[in-house]
């Protein structure tokens, strides 16, 4: 039968299981013998599954009644279990009424006990208290301070014990009375031991300050000590010394006391916050000492600007100095610039008169730049010079002002030197004027040489002017590089909250100041620069004097029968020869001449050499002033038309072989003045319209 168990399977397919038996090689004779077979087979199959399932039943009947007498008693069990469980919480429930009856009552005695425990000791302390005081008072009449200390801290407790007693208001007036008493009595030991510096000594009288809640005025004692025998010291030195030597020396002092005091601080206030205080309370009342002691010095010295920067900098060497000793992470921040402040505080009195001084110094530096009725070469070299020391003044200026004032005035000596400069160009715009007071008549190459030295001096001016922008320009402030960088450190935190003050209105003059100081300077250099075109040209206009074209011949000759006249030909020799004179100047001109030329004028950046250049703008300048004069001819007749036309032809031949092409409109001119009286209006059609009505005119032709 076990070929029937797969009967059982959840994928059972009885039309796969009814093909694959009839598929077998025995029922290929006869299908109805094998299926009446299979069916028999299924049969007893069938049989067989019931009778296990009838013998299951009966054993499962037999044993139900068993199972449920067992559930029957758990069910019994069950119950019996619940009703201790309830009887046992009754239980619990009374014990604990029971219990927290008797724990309150426990409870309530035993503080009645603690009370008369209390009442007990308070009465043992107050019979006591009486003992105490009666001791110790025999005690400081024999002035033992360390009897009355153990006595005393006995009277602490007994206080302490007795709080709660009537009459504790009393008892605490009493132990203040022997704080006193007893801080009195430690006095003048307080007095010795800082001045001889026992450590021993001064620990003991640290433990008793502390006892008796004084450690704050054993603090207040030793600053007073100090700062007493700092203040004479200073006395002693200001009396029997002179000169800034008295500062370094009392600085040194103050150093060494911080040496000598920094240990016994350190183990008595376990810090040297003490040393600090000292010095900053020592500093803020000598403020008004050191101030007058060093504006004595300042008036009796030579150089002021030298003694203050001495002053400055043997404060700051001193307050980096004290920091590098005394500076630990464990001090606050405050405490340093509080003694920062004090160093410093005396020097601002001076700091605040500083840019009147600095003003007047720039007074009388502005007066020497003047000069009246000088040669010429003593003119330029009085403006090197100043030149050259104008550098040198804008660099001390503003040394100074960050060592003496820390920056803190630093926006108004930036003005102040935009001023200076400012009347500096005034300087040369006199100049110039004073090179062209006696005008000639003929070229002075003296002149232009003068003209062209005033022209390469602005240049090295333009220089400095750049130079004094990209270093100190207020829009990108001085760079700290200029200030020894060690005392960029804590030293100046006091100062930075002065720094740059009002610093955008600042700016916005700075930008004004700049604008107008560099157009002033343009302008200079366009005067200086059209004062050497007008030299070079008074000997062009002379020649340009001699045109005559009044004579009225009317010939028609032919164009080989005219050569150009004297005046154009003069005027030919001086371009031919003038490249000779200035190519010395100008082919190879100076970095400061190239600058300020191409400052001034946007042609000399185009690459080419400067005479060139200078050439090229003479000739313009040429051409203007020929085209001026053919303008100013009343009348041509056909002979002055011809004779015209071949003066500009000439002139034209001359820039040609200057390398020099001529200009457009004088070339219009020559064709308009060869072309047929009859043919004029047709010809000229295309040109310049205002020349050729100027052309026509004078030639009389009427307009068609």
């Amino acid at each position: 039968m076990e070929d029937f168990d797969h009967l059982s399977a959840e994928c059972f397919d009885v039309y796969q299981f009814v093909n694959y038996h009839c598929k077998s090689t025995a029922s290929n004779y006869n299908k109805e013998v094998t299926v009446a077979a299979l069916v028999s087979r299924l049969q007893i199959y069938v049989e067989r599954v019931n009778s296990s399932l009838e013998k299951s039943s009966l054993q499962f009947v037999s044993t139900m009644s068993q199972a449920i007498k067992e559930i029957d008693m758990m069910l019994y069990n069950t119950r019996i279990l619940m009703e201790k469980r309830s009887n046992l919480r009754i239980a619990i429930i009374n014990v604990h009424r029971d219990t927290e009856e008797y724990m309150a009552n426990l409870e309530h005695k035993d503080a009645i006990f603690k009370k008369l425990q209390l009442a007990r000791h308070a009465m043992q302390e107050s019979d006591s208290w009486g003992k105490v005081i009666v001791e110790l008072d025999e005690i400081l009449e024999q002035n033992d301070t360390n009897g009355s200390k153990d006595k005393f801290c006995i009277l602490k407790k007994s206080l302490c014990a007795l709080k709660h007693m009537s009459g504790h208001a009393e008892r605490e007036a009493q132990l203040e009375y022997y704080k006193n008493k007893i801080e009195i009595l430690a006095t003048p030991s307080v007095a010795y031991c800082f001045q001889t510096g026992n450590i021993t000594q001064c620990v003991n009288l640290a433990n008793l300050f502390k006892i008796i809640d004084r450690f704050s005025q054993l603090k207040l004692s030793y600053r007073a000590i100090h700062k007493n025998n700092l203040i004479r010291k200073w006395q002693r030195c200001s009396e029997t010394q002179s000169g800034t030597d008295v500062i370094v020396r009392f600085y040194k002092f103050l150093k060494d006391f911080i040496e000598d005091q920094q240990q016994l601080c350190e183990v008595v206030f376990n810090d040297v916050s003490e040393i600090i205080d000292t010095l900053s309370e020592t500093l803020i009342d000598l403020r008004y000492y050191r101030e007058y002691f060093t504006n004595n010095l300042l008036e009796k010295a030579n150089s002021k600007f030298e003694f203050l920067i001495h002053t400055a900098k043997t404060d700051s060497q001193f307050a980096l100095d004290i920091n590098k000793k005394i500076g630990d992470a464990t001090i606050h921040q405050d405490r340093l610039d509080c003694l920062n402040e004090a160093i410093f505080s005396y020097f601002n009195v001076f700091v605040e008169h500083y840019p009147d001084m600095e003003a007047a110094h720039a007074k009388e530096f502005i007066k020497g730049m003047y000069v009246k009725n000088a040669d010429p070469t003593e003119i330029i070299r009085h403006l090197e010079n100043y030149n050259a020391s104008l550098v040198r003044t804008i660099d001390d200026t503003f040394e100074r002002c960050v060592v003496i004032t820390r920056k803190k005035y630093i926006n108004q000596i930036y003005i102040m030197m935009k001023n200076t400069i400012d009347a500096y160009i005034g300087v040369y715009f006199e100049v110039q004027k004073m090179f062209l007071l006696n005008e000639i008549d003929f070229i002075d190459w003296n002149m232009l040489q003068y003209n062209i030295n005033l022209m390469q001096l602005l240049g090295d001016l333009l220089r400095i002017i750049t130079y004094f922008e990209n270093k100190y320009s207020l829009v990108n402030p001085i760079n700290d590089s200029t200030i020894n960088r060690a005392n960029a450190l804590t030293v100046y935190n006091f100062w930075q909250g002065q720094l740059f003050n009002s610093a955008d209105k600042a700016v916005m003059v700075v930008e004004e100041k700049n604008s107008e100081l560099f157009f002033s300077l343009r302008n200079v250099g366009n005067i200086v620069h059209g004062n050497i075109v007008k030299i070079i040209l008074l000997a062009i206009e002379n020649h340009f004097l001699q045109m005559d074209f009044s004579r009225g011949e009317t010939v028609d000759l032919p164009d080989c029968s005219f050569v150009p006249q004297e005046y154009i030909t003069q005027v030919g020799q001086y371009l031919l020869t003038l490249p000779q004179h200035l190519e010395p100047l100008l082919l190879i001109p100076s970095d400061s001449l190239k600058s300020i030329l191409c400052f001034c004028e946007n042609a000399y950046g185009e690459g080419k050499a400067c005479a060139d250049i200078l050439l090229n703008l003479i000739v313009e300048e040429i051409t203007k002033l020929y085209i001026n004069k053919i303008d100013g001819i009343a009348s041509l007749s056909l002979f002055g038309a011809k004779q015209l036309a071949v003066d500009i032809e000439y002139f034209g031949n001359v820039l040609e072989e200057m390398g020099i092409l001529p200009k457009p409109d004088l070339q219009q001119i020559k064709a308009l003045l060869k072309m047929p009286l009859e043919q004029y209006n047709i010809l000229s059609i295309g040109y310049n319209f205002r020349l050729v009505t100027m052309i026509r005119q004078k030639r009389n032709i009427i307009s068609r």
